[in-house]
């Protein structure tokens, strides 16, 4: 198993690699999780991305850690670019999510993060679930997110 951590300073250069990731053909498998809330911390929880490339000629497994910049839907102008990612993810057979949140995981070895997203359980993300996975990253449902914004 091979890791990488992908860093960036800024949430519209992450959403812009996730949604890369999305509609690349090579990547095999895609998993949305929830951080746990963080206490004093009212735009928790925040949504992480681990994909996973298979390499055939060597039968191993290429992982893209997304875990530092905090995508959240707690304002507007952040629920647009979840809104984005979830638009895009929407019925592609390689994209999961867990409705099990994952601790904040920048600070632990990208081995030892990978670990904790992989145990895990996941669902298949679909039209009809994604209102279930939203609910994990937000205070509001988007309907009332639409509602907010009007």
């Amino acid at each position: 198993m091979h890791v990488i951590r992908y860093g960036t300073h800024n949430t519209s250069d992450t959403v812009s690699a996730i949604l890369r990731l999305i509609e690349d053909p090579l990547c095999a498998e895609i998993r949305f999780f929830a951080t746990q809330p963080v206490e004093a911390d009212v735009a928790s929880p925040y949504m992480r991305v681990l994909a996973r490339y298979r390499i055939s000629p060597i039968e191993s497994d290429f992982y893209v850690l997304m875990d530092e910049i905090c995508l959240t839907a707690y304002a507007s102008h952040r629920y647009s670019e979840i809104k984005l990612i979830m638009d895009a993810a929407e019925e592609k057979a390689h994209i999961y999510w867990s409705e099990f949140p994952v601790p904040m995981t920048g600070d632990l070895s990208p081995a030892v993060a990978i670990a904790e997203f992989l145990s895990k359980p996941v669902n298949s993300f679909t039209q009809k679930n994604r209102a279930l996975f939203f609910r994990h990253i937000s205070p509001f449902s988007e309907a009332e997110f639409g509602e907010l914004t009007c």
